[in-house]
């Protein structure tokens, strides 16, 4: 009997095999089947591996620079960057030291992470324990490190940027009361020059912004050394043999002091270099997402209409049609249960102020009349932002209809606190003003939106402008105008939280800017922050972010005086408005101010900005935002006094 195993793993038994049949194959020789040389167990070895590389960056030399680098590699061929190396070795690879002396070969059976942290107060803290680090949220637009390059915020001065904004470097940062010590640089006649600092001084993180060339460079980036002719230096330019010689022209920033980058080159030299002789290659996203680096910002592509299954949205209030509405002290928008988890003594002092049983809804100006006619027909529509959209021909009975009806909601429900003007030579137009309610870091502003109603209403929602003067200070207000309203089908949204063609009215639309946008806690109207409503991150945050937002409205309330009283560029139909808001308003504006400076919360205050007499309202506003508001109303105080306001 022959027994014969075949080259795909079976065995076959034969009793009777002609010899004639069986050719034996010698071993390593397997000319007979060119096409399938090897079988199961045999052991072989690859040659010519190569690896799939993404390039991020390339320069070659003459004819050479614009040949496109191919994808797959021989490892023979690619240097590792330095700041990658210890990060890719994980228990199961097989490694070696590099003088060879414990062995060629050596498995990982466990590993442990320490790393080097540069903190916010400007302290290195080297080979601490990983497993005592957790990752934070992304940082907001407020929030810098040290040795960030920062931007000096432009002051406003009668609606007018006066002062050139200065450049520096965060030399150090206090978490807790929102200050940073900046040293700014003197002014650079060249991009390669050394960074010199002029000055040091203590800055409000409210003053400040993100460079916009300089801002993300950081440990592990990924640079490319530019030239001086890339530098805008004219009198010198490298030969291509020094440009391109070995791998000395591109590395990773290992380090970051005094204004400069460390960055240590593929070819294993380290050198500092300032920020203009380099740029950071950034790799682009494969799925599409936005950077890190952009979450804090507000791009069109950051709002729209999302899935439904989403969650977070807020319900929207249905206004009843008889002028009743729900009394606002009933609700509560910040929820009160306790932290899972122990927070900082910082965020638990906030837990303690959303734990106080008062509530946090924003109230509306109930019984402060003003002589100016909440509803009323304007003559000319000339500065409206939708006055150069083609109006319809044509009208539908049903659309002039439903205007008529709106119009007719609006004149008989209107709360306190806002205020609209149609146009006689254009019905599918209408602005509206909305007062800041009280106890919200929005009170006493004034908030304009112009309103379309497209040819489709009321099949399709309104569209609807909201005038920022180039601000963000609400979640779902936009710098660029746009609104993220559920109601507006611009955020997502089920059942009566979304447009409804039979029933949904404008009024409805700008009760909900008024109740659910400008409300007390703004913070949480954030997509998926509404997770963090009862815990001391989330009011700590909160807390923050009411204070942005104070200050923002006190500079649009700068502005809009500004362009009434001054140039007369206010938007028309409401002038008459905004001289009798401010000299009605303006003493207790300048009352809020000086009791927030005083460390009390923002949106404690009463109507009439008196302080209620609640301990844990004390000491709640930071150093730096105290600091900021000092500044903001050594303006706005003389302004406000000229209509007869006073702080008294």
């Amino acid at each position: 009997m022959t027994l014969l195993k075949f080259d795909d793993g079976s065995t076959r038994a034969f009793r009777e095999v002609d010899p004639s049949r069986l050719e034996p194959i010698p071993e390593n020789n397997f000319g007979v089947d060119e096409t399938f040389p090897y079988h199961i167990g045999q052991r072989v070895r690859a040659t010519n591996r190569s690896e799939g590389v993404k390039w991020l960056a390339s320069r070659g030399v003459g004819p050479d620079s614009s040949v496109p680098l191919v994808e797959w590699q021989s490892p023979s061929f690619l240097t590792l960057l330095s700041s990658l190396i210890h990060t890719n070795f994980k228990v199961g690879d097989w490694c070696g030291t590099k003088d060879g002396s414990l062995g060629e070969a050596l498995l990982i059976v466990h590993s442990r992470t320490r790393v080097d942290v540069a903190w916010q107060d400007g302290s290195v803290e080297c080979r601490r324990e990983a497993t005592t680090l957790i990752p934070t949220e992304t940082p907001g637009d407020d929030v810098f490190v040290a040795e960030q390059y920062v931007m000096e915020k432009a002051i406003v001065d009668d609606g007018n940027t006066t002062e050139p904004k200065r450049v520096g470097v965060v030399k150090s940062l206090d978490a807790k009361e929102r200050n940073a010590i900046v040293r700014w640089l003197k002014p650079l006649q060249r991009a390669e020059e050394p960074c010199q600092f002029e000055s040091e001084e203590t800055a409000s993180v409210y003053e400040l912004e993100r460079h916009p060339d300089h801002d993300y460079y950081t440990y592990g980036d990924v640079v490319v050394r530019l030239s001086p002719t890339e530098q805008g230096n004219d009198t010198k330019h490298l030969q291509q043999d020094e440009v391109n010689a070995g791998l000395s022209w591109f590395g990773n920033i290992t380090g970051l002091k005094d204004g400069g980058f460390e960055v240590t080159w593929a070819d294993g030299i380290v050198s500092k270099v300032g920020p203009g002789a380099v740029y950071v290659v950034e790799p682009d996203s494969d799925d599409g997402e936005p950077d890190a680096a952009g979450s804090g910002a507000s791009s069109d592509s950051s709002w729209g209409t999302v899935d439904d299954d989403d969650s977070g949205a807020h319900e929207i209030p249905k206004e009843d049609p008889s002028g009743e509405k729900d009394d606002p002290s009933t609700q509560s928008f910040g929820a009160t249960a306790n932290p899972q988890s122990e927070g900082s003594v910082l965020e638990n002092e906030a837990l303690e102020r959303s734990k106080s049983g008062i509530s946090y809804e924003p109230v509306t100006f109930k019984g402060d009349s003003y002589s100016f006619r909440r509803f009323d027909i304007s003559q000319e529509s000339l500065d409206h932002h939708y006055v150069s959209e083609e109006e319809q021909k044509i009208k539908e009975k049903v659309w002039v209809k439903k205007v008529h009806g709106d119009w007719k909601i609006l004149q008989d429900n209107l709360p306190d606190g806002i205020f609209v003007r149609v146009y006689e030579d254009r019905m599918d137009l209408l602005r509206a003003v909305i007062v800041g309610p009280y106890g919200t870091p929005y009170q006493d502003g004034l908030f304009t939106f112009d309103v379309l109603l497209p040819a489709k209403y009321p099949s399709e929602p309104p569209v609807v402008f909201y005038h920022s003067g180039g601000w963000k200070l609400n979640p779902n207000l936009y710098e660029n105008g746009n609104i993220c309203l559920s109601l507006l089908n611009t955020w997502k949204g089920r059942g009566s939280e979304v447009w409804d063609p039979q029933s949904s009215t404008i009024l409805q639309v700008l009760v909900s800017i008024q109740r659910l946008v400008l409300n007390a806690k703004p913070y949480f109207n954030e997509a998926d922050y509404d997770k963090l409503i009862g815990t001391a991150e989330g009011e700590r945050r909160a807390l923050e972010y009411n204070e942005d937002a104070f200050l923002l409205n006190c500079k649009t309330m700068m502005l809009i005086r500004s362009n009434v009283f001054t140039s007369g560029r206010e938007r028309r139909g409401f002038e008459e408005l905004v001289k009798e808001h401010f000299t009605k308003r303006g003493s207790h504006i300048l009352k809020a101010c000086n009791a927030y400076m005083e460390g009390y919360l923002i949106g404690s205050l009463t109507k009439d900005a008196l302080i209620v007499d609640e301990p844990v309202f004390a000491n709640s506003t930071s150093a730096g935002f105290r600091l900021s508001l000092e500044k903001l109303t050594a303006k706005l105080f003389p302004a406000l006094s000229l209509l007869g306001a006073s702080d008294q």
